[in-house]
């Protein structure tokens, strides 16, 4: 200690080098240390740079070969998948085969489809009006339009389709059957003509009677419900209003559900035709004041008539299988 009062100066020059290098050593360190973490990082950017590099694929024919085959398998897993669903578009579908050929030609046919209806609906004892056309009553006494013949005769098909599955169900009576507006589903120009108005709702039945006054053969779909997508999916949307058991309504659900044509029931209403169908419930008795149990009625549904308005949509995909599928590509 006594040298170190004798020379303060040196040992304070002393103390100041030590830390300076303490210092500098520890800036060193920290530069190797960071040093040595980019030099981790650059070598894996490097090695997922050959990585990628490796699996770009080059413009050989083992690589051109691999696009083909990958082509075909998936052309063909869409071509299958698009048949199974029937919904490979609307000139691919064999039920709407035999379209007139002109205005007149769709007069008659239309005459001969209601005729076909009434006898039908007679054999299956189901109660129709007498001047009943069957959503078609906009052509009485005249074909439709020439840009409309196409609509209206795919639209006539399908309401065939539907009276076939539900007169065999044997309901009471057939209300009303509508359908949109053709002028919403011309295939050259969706947005032509006006917008229908909104269809005049049905007017009620009571104990099987009919309403004297006509039905409108139009109406329109809650597009909150419809799957029409303009450019991908095109629909129709149908509505069949009937009375009759719920042994009716089963039984066009089960008619419905066989894939012949993409149908699907977007909506199914009830209303009793008598107050006491409402009362299909569960009833649990309440305890007297002697704490007795009472027995439990069981559900109990009342077989009254109902009326039964069903919403039915058709449904076209527009997407097609690729030409060619199942085979690979030329070059």
């Amino acid at each position: 200690m006594k040298i170190v009062r004798r020379h303060p100066l040196f040992f304070t020059l002393v103390a100041i080098c030590v830390i300076a290098i303490g210092v500098e050593a520890w800036f060193v360190l920290s530069l190797r240390t960071q040093e040595r973490v980019l030099e981790q990082q650059l070598n894996q950017k490097i090695t997922e740079i050959e990585h990628l590099q490796r699996q770009r694929p080059g413009p050989t024919q083992e690589n051109l070969r691999r696009v083909r085959d990958d082509f075909a398998q998936h052309a063909e897993v869409l071509a299958t998948m698009l048949r199974s669903l029937r919904v490979t578009g609307a000139d691919d579908l064999p039920y709407f085969d035999g379209e007139p050929a002109d205005r007149t030609k769709a007069y008659f046919d239309i005459v001969v489809f209601v005729e076909a209806m009434r006898k039908a609906a007679a054999e299956a004892d189901v109660l129709v009006r007498p001047d009943e056309r069957f959503g078609f009553a906009a052509y009485t006494n005249e074909g439709p339009e020439p840009d409309l013949v196409r609509p209206v005769y795919r639209q006539r098909r399908i309401i065939e389709y539907l009276l076939g599955a539900l007169l065999p169900a044997r309901p009471r009576t057939l209300v009303s059957v509508q359908r949109e507006d053709p002028r919403t589903i011309v295939r050259t120009d969706p947005a032509a003509g006006a917008a229908p108005g909104p269809a005049r709702p049905a007017s009620p039945v009571a104990g099987g009677a009919i309403p004297v006054d006509a039905v409108s053969d139009l109406f329109v779909i809650d597009p909150q419900v419809s799957a029409r997508t303009p450019g991908y999916v095109e629909t129709m949307a149908f509505r069949i209003t009937f009375t009759g058991h719920t042994g009716s309504l089963r039984g066009f659900m089960n008619a419905l559900a066989v894939p012949e044509i993409p149908l699907v029931v977007r909506s199914v209403e009830v209303e009793p035709l008598r107050d006491d169908a409402a009362r299909a419930t569960t009833r649990i008795t309440g305890r007297p004041a002697d704490g007795a149990a009472q027995p439990v009625d069981h559900a109990i549904v009342a077989d009254n008539e109902s009326r039964f308005i069903v919403t039915v949509e058709l449904f076209e995909v527009k997407i097609r299988a690729p030409e060619g599928a199942g085979q690979a590509p030329k070059p």
